[in-house]
Parts: structure tokens; sequence; C-alpha cells
């Protein structure tokens, strides 16, 4: 069943487990919830889960689709919404490579991405972590803090 033959799916909640295999390290992610709502002027969807509560508060993505391509990703026009409370940044680095040092740094963020097709895509982040100590290599510039 493709994505536009499905008219209201919540494929799956539950359980997933993630491996990042050069780390060796494991995330539990519990609550796993996707919903997809196909309609004759768009798509709705959203997904909802929640890592170990030491690394980051829930994930909530959210968006409409107004037109969907899906061989072609680029031409989607549409909102998309996304939103993490709480994150610890030094956790995270067990499963993302920074392009610098993270020493401290926890807080949360939100992003609004505002889908054109293939004229325009405009990203809207709003973050805040207040206490973001990094070091940075070279050329890159870091700051303190970040709101």
């Amino acid at each position: 069943m493709g994505v536009v033959a499905a008219r209201n799916r919540h494929p799956r909640r539950g359980r997933q487990l993630g491996r990042q295999a050069a780390r060796g390290a494991v995330a539990r992610v519990a609550g796993v919830q996707f919903r997809l709502r196909n309609g004759f002027l768009g798509h709705r969807f959203a997904f909802k889960a929640k890592p170990s509560a030491e690394i980051a508060s829930a994930l909530d993505v959210r968006g409409e689709l107004n037109a969907l391509d899906v061989g072609d990703p680029g031409a989607c026009v549409g909102q998309v919404y996304a939103e993490l409370e709480y994150a610890d940044l030094v956790a995270w680095r067990r499963w993302v490579d920074y392009p610098f040092d993270i020493r401290s740094g926890k807080g949360g963020v939100r992003l609004w991405l505002d889908l054109q097709g293939k004229t325009s895509t405009r990203l809207t982040p709003t973050s805040r972590f207040p206490r973001l100590r990094a070091a940075c290599p070279g050329t890159l510039r870091c700051w303190n803090s970040i709101t």
C-alpha cells in the first residue's frame, strides 16, 4: 500500500532499538507513534518518540504537505514542525559526530520548515542552550551560550 493509497494509518506504537555500530552504543526509544492522514487536499503526519530521559525529552515532529512527490522529495510543498524541549548534547556524542568538542550543553530546540517545492525552502530554528560550552578547531567560531 503506497503513501497516497492509505487514508489514515497508525503503523506502529511501541519500542524501537537503535544501534550505532562503530561505537557499540545502544539507544532505547519508547512510545514511538506515527500517524498519517491522507486527504484530497494534502497529507498530514505526526511522529512522536521518547528517548531515555537522561538524553532528551520526547521528540515531536508534525507536518502538512499540500503537494507530495515520493519520487522527488525536493518538490514537496508544505510545512513541517519539530520540537525537542530538552536534549543533553554531551550524552548524544555516543551517536552524533559533532564538528567541535562539546563539553556541556543542555537545552532545547524548535524548527519550522516551510517547503515551497524546488523554488525555495525556509528553515526557522529557535534554540535555547544556556550553558553550551564547546571548543572549536581551526576556523570554526563557537559561542559560550546560544539562546
